[in-house]
């Protein structure tokens, strides 16, 4: 229970900052803005409650409010593994130093920029619980026009739904009206997976776990290969 509640407020902030950063951008219309319109869909497919979102607007539209701003970081992490570390932060100072601190309290190597990315594609994801029938998605996505839809089984149980980054609004809503519905993001996506030992899996997981309890970390992606969890008890 706790630990779901820690990551459903994760979102929340997650949303709350993006509704910032579009209102600063555009306004806080959605009819003229078409960020602010993307990032509230995704707050009403989180179920972010209405007040929250009515809230973040009011903030976002004071000049008091600070603007946020994106960053990526990238480290190395163990058993060859590499990390990208999404930053969304109002004091980027801030967030340097903690970033930082908290990889090298991790272990982790920090990478200089390009080295760790170029493993990586940036993908627009669609994170779903559970299984998804690939032919029904495959369909919907065609029918919306959008060519490149990809569905990948994870280890951990999830499935994701992979498509250009200007198609992910567009397919989610589709997905959505045929009830197939999930968490969606914008991610670096690893070309290839690469496989770990227990200990080093173990070493990763408590690294992303420490970076992602950052205030400014607004997600972590890397190109570990998750082990298949078997759900049969």
């Amino acid at each position: 229970k706790g630990k779901s509640d820690a990551a459903k407020n994760a979102v929340f902030a997650r949303v709350g900052k993006r509704i910032t950063m579009a209102v600063k951008s555009g306004g806080p219309d959605p009819v003229s803005n078409a960020f602010l319109a993307s990032v509230l869909a995704e707050a009403k497919a989180a179920s972010v409650p209405k007040d929250n979102i009515e809230r973040a607007i009011k903030k976002a539209s004071s000049a008091d409010t600070a603007d946020y701003k994106e960053s990526t970081y990238e480290a190395y992490g163990f058993g060859g593994c590499g990390l990208i570390i999404n930053v969304l932060s109002d004091n980027s100072n801030r967030a340097n130093a903690e970033v930082r601190t908290a990889a090298k309290k991790s272990d982790l190597k920090m990478a200089e920029s390009g080295s760790v990315l170029f493993n990586f594609d940036r993908r627009g994801k669609i994170e779903i619980d559970g299984e998804v029938d690939e032919d029904a998605v495959i369909e919907v996505a065609l029918g919306a026009d959008v060519e490149d839809a990809e569905v990948v089984a994870r280890g951990d149980g999830t499935t994701w739904v992979l498509t250009e980054p200007e198609s992910l609004v567009l397919l989610r809503g589709k997905l959505e009206e045929q009830g197939i519905v999930g968490t969606t993001s914008l991610a670096y996506v690893p070309k290839m997976e690469v496989e770990v030992s227990d200990a080093d899996y173990e070493k990763m997981l408590n690294a992303i776990e420490a970076l992602e309890s950052l205030e400014d970390v607004d997600s972590v992606d890397t190109n570990m290969a998750m082990p298949d969890v078997d759900t049969e008890e």
